[in-house]
């Protein structure tokens, strides 16, 4: 149930909140004064969409929070919990709360339970939490999937759609693969040139790690470019450490003359440890030019490396170039890519055939389940129309008579093979015609009543909210709506906004909506729940007379009557 709800510079309304019951809740006053604006905040703690021309004059945004109960709703919570916005406790009220600008300028904001949701995500959440009947719903009584929706919600048994629906995505599945398939359009030209894609990437791919094997490349490549100079700085290196020809010493020999020098001097002072460190100092010399003459030859003869090395980078470059990708990591993707297709295409036939088999079975087998579905819905169809007709004979269309007209659609559906018109004559002896062409709009609004009235016999719902179930009725039909509302009442919280004071006074608990201009001239709509005092003098002022006694003793005798009625109840 909707617990509460807070508005502030949403249309009339500057700032108010209201607390809500279980029952029968009705919202009156003036034609104007902000009923079915309210409703409409009502409606955007659903995810409806938000316009800016309902936030107050004057005022940069709007702000719309509802509390709602959801009470044991298990798979409800378990959704919440899924999206991130889990209770701590069942018992606890789920909060949200929105905000949305009176121009493109001012961001819309939405919030669930504190944190920041989307439309999209509210709307999964809650879209289907409160049963609205207004004008959209009479137009969707003329929508076959509508009616569909409601027989099957009065199923006793709900599995055998479950299990339908269960076959028939596996049907399409296969019937979009089949799809694709047909789609796929080749030659052996086609073919081959796939074939030497795969070629041409297949060396490249195979390395171990291609980010590394770029990377290295890429440095071999910039090393190659400076070969000369490398060479010539090595050719230095060893003239430093050889000497540069005949008449020219270089570091080797400074060091055999040095360790000729040191041996004179370690038998004049009797001591040789001086000539260990001669023989270090030999020794990493030697390590030195090997290792400078083992680079001198590589760079001089690496002729062969050096190109392939740059015949490979060059490929590397060609194939990011053809396929319009930054890395060589990107190239594996698109190289396991086309073996994908080459492998589809090459056994194309065999799996077209597979799935022609698959769909054929489950074609029957849907056709099979179908069928036991349409008897099912065609005997509830049945029950329905009895108790609908009677319901709605007792709201002031005594001939009303309705019929639902099964037609075999020639395709199978997520919904199975049915079609349904709804037909509808409200006069004895005229003919029965699709309910759109025939009802009023008063007739439609009687006609959903009793439809909710039967559906709810089967079908739990936990909130029930009427903008216009009123319009066109009055006397004792207007009487009869109010009590078919307290009933639904019974088990559900139900809010609705009425003219009619044969509807308010069956109410729990009744909100008056006003008008009322401030010292600076400016409008705004007040609710104030009203008190047993307050409701009668409401009550008076709906049945035409505010300050005549006549009218205040006949909204006495109205709600009298109906406490009378709902306690034999």
């Amino acid at each position: 149930m909707l617990a509460s709800i807070r508005v502030k510079n949403f249309a009339l309304v500057e700032d108010t909140e209201l607390q809500l019951d279980q029952g029968l809740t009705v919202f009156t006053g003036e034609t104007g004064a902000g009923k079915s604006l309210l409703l409409n905040a009502i409606l955007l703690l659903l995810g409806n969409r938000a316009s800016a021309s309902w936030v107050r004059k004057g005022a940069l945004k709007a702000e719309v929070e509802g509390q709602f109960v959801l009470g044991s709703d298990p798979e409800r919570l378990a959704k919440l919990a899924e999206m991130g916005f889990e209770l701590e406790d069942p018992t606890d009220c789920l909060v949200v709360r929105r905000e949305f600008g009176s121009s493109e300028n001012v961001a819309s904001r939405i919030w669930i339970q504190g944190k920041a949701a989307t439309r999209a995500q509210l709307q999964s959440a809650l879209g289907d939490l409160i049963e609205v009947s207004g004008q959209h719903e009479f137009l969707r009584l003329n929508k076959s999937s509508y009616v569909l929706d409601i027989l099957d919600s009065l199923s006793d048994h709900p599995e055998d759609l479950l299990l339908y629906k269960d076959v028939f995505q596996k049907y399409e599945a296969l019937q979009n693969d089949l799809l694709r398939l047909n789609e796929l359009k080749f030659s052996e030209d086609s073919l081959d040139y796939l074939k030497s894609q795969i070629e041409e990437l297949k060396d490249l791919v195979n390395f171990t790690s291609l980010a590394e094997l770029e990377e290295e490349l890429e440095k071999k490549a910039k090393q190659l470019s400076s070969r000369d100079k490398i060479l010539e700085q090595l050719q230095s290196c060893l003239a430093l450490i050889e000497g540069a020809g005949e008449n020219s010493f270089g570091l080797s020999d400074l060091v055999r003359s040095l360790d000729k020098e040191f041996r004179k001097l370690c038998t004049l002072i009797g001591n040789d440890d001086l000539l260990q460190r001669i023989d270090d100092l030999n020794d990493v010399l030697s390590e030195l030019e090997e290792e400078v003459e083992a680079l001198h030859v590589k760079w001089s003869d690496d002729s062969l490396q050096s190109e392939e090395v740059l015949e490979t980078l060059s490929r590397l470059r060609r194939a990011k170039r053809k396929y319009q990708v930054q890395s060589a990591l990107e190239l594996k993707e698109i190289y396991d890519q086309k073996k994908s297709e080459l492998k589809t295409l090459e056994e194309a036939d065999s799996r077209k055939n597979y799935l022609e088999k698959q769909i054929k079975n489950l074609k029957i087998e849907l056709e099979h389940k179908a069928q036991k579905i349409s008897l099912e819905r065609k005997k509830i169809s049945e029950k329905l129309i009895s108790r609908w007709e009677k319901s709605v004979r007792e709201l002031g269309m005594p001939h009303a008579t309705f019929s639902l007209r099964f037609e075999r659609s020639p395709l199978l559906s997520l919904k199975g093979v049915d079609e349904i018109e709804l037909y509808f004559s409200s006069n004895r002896g005229h003919e029965l015609m699709p309910l759109s062409k025939v009802a009023s709009g008063g007739e439609l609004s009687r006609i959903l009543l009793s439809l909710k009235e039967c559906v709810a016999q089967k079908v739990s719902v936990g909130v029930y909210l009427f903008d216009e179930v009123d319009t066109g009725i009055g006397g004792e039909t207007a009487h009869i709506v109010g009590k078919k509302l307290a009933r639904l009442a019974a088990s559900s919280q139900v809010l609705v906004v009425t003219h009619l004071a044969q509807i308010a006074a069956f109410a729990n608990e009744q909100v008056r909506v006003e008008k009322t201009d401030d010292s600076q001239s400016s409008t705004k709509s007040v609710l104030k729940v009203l008190s047993k005092s307050e409701r009668l003098e409401e009550l008076a002022r709906m049945l035409g007379g505010q300050k005549m006694s006549s009218a205040r003793k006949l909204a006495e005798d109205m709600v009298k009557r109906v406490r009378q009625e709902l306690s034999s109840h």
